[in-house]
């Protein structure tokens, strides 16, 4: 928590008993039949896996992966994707959470590309998978006992993450936070599209700087800077928007992704975007080397 920061979401009134109703044995038995219900989705899954390059980071293949899913409005496949990654990764409380904070992340920087609506469906689908999760690493154990470690488990995030984004010091050390990422991205290019706005350009210089990127984009504290493109590039792709899927292709290419890892990451939209049955057809033919990354002015 920031200090001197006054919280008005405390104020809603929390369940002391948040597990106390749930269905250990239906919770269980939920989980254990993610991989039967979802086949044809860990086709998909364990090809994007697969594919994925060694140069880029070792777990970031399901955040484009699920950043697109969610874009061409699946969101509830976050829950084979979890288990999936979960399952390889070794399950653990520890990990459960810490897989579960990657994916609160993405879904905390996708509501500025796609909306609210899109994660707020997510996050019930991922708070199961957790408390699944957790119920599962001892399935012989009773159902009281289970339901106190759930509680136990869901007690350690009733207080706001230490996050740069839930401070609500919006302030010019925010600002420049999120100058600074953007000029990262976007570089020498960033006045000419602003310049675009016309009346409107100090509104949404303002909105860009302070909120999207001084808030959002800009937090690394859980997923790097790589791994939150990962987040914003699918995402624009998938609703099949040419121009700002440029100059996020170019902003990867930027932040240190080849020309090659730029290339596997379009491809992932692509083939996620076929398997959600959305057609891409601005974006679709987009392939690395047709974007210059112009690294100095022209």
């Amino acid at each position: 928590m920031h200090p001197n920061v006054q919280y008005p979401i405390s104020e809603i009134p929390r369940d002391p008993d948040p597990a106390g109703k749930i269905d250990v044995g239906a919770l269980r038995a939920w989980w254990a039949v993610q991989e039967h219900e979802n086949s044809d989705l860990l086709e998909l899954v364990r090809e994007v896996e697969a594919t994925w390059p060694e140069s880029l980071p070792s777990k970031s293949w399901y955040i484009a992966l699920y950043a697109t899913l969610l874009t061409c409005g699946k969101p509830a496949t976050i829950v084979p994707i979890f288990k999936h990654v979960l399952t390889s990764d070794g399950a653990t409380e520890a990990a459960i959470k810490k897989l579960g904070d990657r994916f609160k992340d993405v879904l905390v920087k996708s509501f500025n590309i796609v909306g609210i609506p899109l994660p707020v469906m997510a996050l019930p689908h991922l708070a199961k998978a957790e408390l699944a999760a957790v119920a599962s690493l001892r399935p012989d154990e009773g159902d009281d006992a289970t339901r106190a470690r759930l509680n136990a488990f869901l007690s350690r995030d009733a207080q706001l993450s230490d996050s740069w984004y839930v401070c609500q010091d919006t302030g010019p050390a925010v600002d420049q936070k999120g100058f600074d990422y953007m000029l990262r991205v976007y570089r020498h290019n960033l006045p000419a599209i602003m310049a675009t706005w016309g009346r409107h350009q100090a509104d949404f210089e303002w909105l860009e700087m302070r909120v999207v990127y001084g808030l959002f984009l800009s937090d690394f504290t859980v997923l790097d800077p790589l791994e939150s493109e990962m987040v914003v590039l699918p995402e624009i792709m998938a609703q099949d928007i040419l121009a700002p899927t440029v100059w996020h292709t170019r902003g990867f290419r930027r932040l240190g992704a080849s020309e090659q890892d730029a290339d596997v990451l379009l491809d992932t939209v692509k083939k996620c975007a076929r398997w959600a049955g959305k057609e891409l057809k601005e974006t679709g033919g987009l392939v690395a080397k047709d974007v210059d990354v112009e690294w100095d002015p022209k």
